[in-house]
């Protein structure tokens, strides 16, 4: 359990550090916008996890239910940088 908890920190913070790399081509005030998402995504994601808990799902199924998320996640990265590439000086 603890080297999976470290093996998630590292690939956690290398993850925010490629986020913000990328972010880094669109406006300074966006990086707001960012904070304030990823601060309620972990406030949300943890009560949403408690919830589906609570109501007696096993971890199997809430991740079943979680995986279609992750293609709105990769399409929304798309999106975002297609955005980036049409516009790269705003």
């Amino acid at each position: 359990a603890i080297f999976a908890s470290c093996l998630i920190g590292m690939s956690v913070s290398m993850g925010e550090a490629t986020f913000l790399s990328f972010i880094n081509g669109f406006p300074s005030h966006m990086v707001g916008y960012v904070s304030s998402g990823t601060g309620f995504g972990g406030i949300s994601g943890t009560a949403s996890l408690l919830l589906l808990q609570s109501l007696g799902l096993s971890n199997q199924i809430i991740f079943l239910i979680v995986t279609p998320t992750y293609f709105l996640f990769f399409y929304s990265a798309y999106w975002l940088n297609q955005q980036k590439l049409m516009y790269p000086y705003i």
